[in-house]
């Protein structure tokens, strides 16, 4: 079986970043969190939480107020947001920064329900958001942090901006994480936020501008035996690598791989095979993931890096579905701390169904509706 182009989709895939994550945000009106993040809402309700009851959507004349970004009318003369905007009219981006000539101030809004972090990157003692909710008329939390542009070491967040000089402009970003745990990394629940503010050098030239954007902090590469890009299929049964490299834009120098498992979507179900957790390979996974390393790379800059490159054997878990892997990591300075494993004796494969959000649990393999 071929599946050379499953792979490839699999890491598109995970490049994209939700604004909204149920497993960190939840669902409301009785709306279930899937395995990928999303809501599936129940009879009658819609949005991306399912906040929004079908039958009081307002649309031409009986809406009384313009909805902006996308915004869904409801009730004559509310308005139900993207994940991306709130206000009465949708007309506040959730995640923004203000520039000013001393200091910016970073705002996140989230649910408040929310479960997770908030922190930048590389996180500073000091350097922490203040949180509070938006108001009581709204289910949001604002995450704010507000920093001078000193790079001085009286600074709290002086580790945290990055400054860079042309001839005309001067640009200061932060990084910032919105994760379920801090120092961990998962790119279907997690995101990572570059804010970034860009000076005209000279007063008078130009204008102040502000700006987000996601991005990943991992590279996946697949290498055939000779440890080469893969060019090429690979049949059930084949060895090939996977190496996972940490970004510039990470701002570290090494990764771990904590937990790993294989996913496959069939029919709308998710059968998932757990392999790597708590930094080690499982019994049950042993026949599949022949081995896993730190080893050293560079960059196209010379800048050397340690990676994790991970052997696998190639397998499908439904029949002729796709196949897509989904990981935590753990970033590091440099070289990651080795994790001592202790051999285990295998165990047999179990089968069984769990709530579409279940993560696999046990070692095994897990069939989730």
């Amino acid at each position: 079986m071929n599946i050379l182009t499953k792979l490839t989709i699999f890491v598109l895939m995970c490049y994209v970043s939700a604004k909204y994550n149920c497993k960190m945000d939840g669902c409301q009106n009785g709306g279930k969190c899937t395995y990928f993040g999303n809501c599936e809402c129940a009879h009658g309700y819609v949005g991306y939480d399912c906040g929004v009851q079908m039958a009081l959507r307002s649309f031409g004349p009986s809406c009384t107020i313009k909805c902006l970004n996308g915004g869904t009318c409801f009730n004559t003369n509310m308005c139900y947001c993207t994940e991306s905007f709130h206000g009465n009219r949708c007309q506040y981006q959730k995640e923004n920064i203000q520039c000013g000539l001393e200091g910016i101030q970073i705002t996140i809004m989230t649910s408040t329900k929310f479960q997770g972090e908030v922190t930048t990157k590389p996180n500073s003692t000091g350097c922490q958001f203040s949180n509070f909710r938006a108001s009581n008329a709204t289910l949001l939390r604002s995450y704010r942090l507000i920093t001078p542009l000193s790079l001085q070491t009286t600074n709290p967040c002086h580790r945290a901006i990055n400054r860079t000089v042309t001839p005309d402009k001067v640009t200061y970003s932060i990084d910032v994480a919105v994760s379920e745990k801090e120092g961990v990394y998962n790119p279907l629940r997690d995101r990572i936020v570059n804010f970034k503010c860009v000076y005209p050098r000279r007063i008078g030239e130009g204008s102040t501008q502000d700006n987000t954007q996601s991005y990943t902090p991992v590279e996946l590469l697949y290498l055939d035996t000779r440890l080469q890009p893969l060019t090429q299929g690979v049949q059930e049964g084949d060895v090939f690598y996977i190496d996972f490299s940490p970004t510039t834009e990470s701002g570290t120098n090494g990764l771990q791989v904590i937990s790993m498992e294989a996913f496959s979507v069939h029919n709308g179900k998710v059968t998932t095979f757990k392999m790597i957790e708590k930094g080690c390979i499982l019994p049950t996974a042993e026949s599949r993931v022949k081995s896993m390393k730190q080893v050293e790379g560079t960059r196209p800059n010379g800048e050397k890096i340690h990676k994790t490159r991970i052997e696998m054997t190639a397998f499908s878990l439904y029949g002729n579905s796709y196949l897509h892997f989904n990981y935590d990591l753990k970033f590091c300075p440099g070289a990651c701390p080795e994790i001592r494993c202790i051999r285990r004796q295998p165990i047999q494969p179990t089968q069984h169904q769990q709530p579409y959000h279940h993560f696999g649990g046990g070692p095994g393999l897990n069939i989730v509706i």
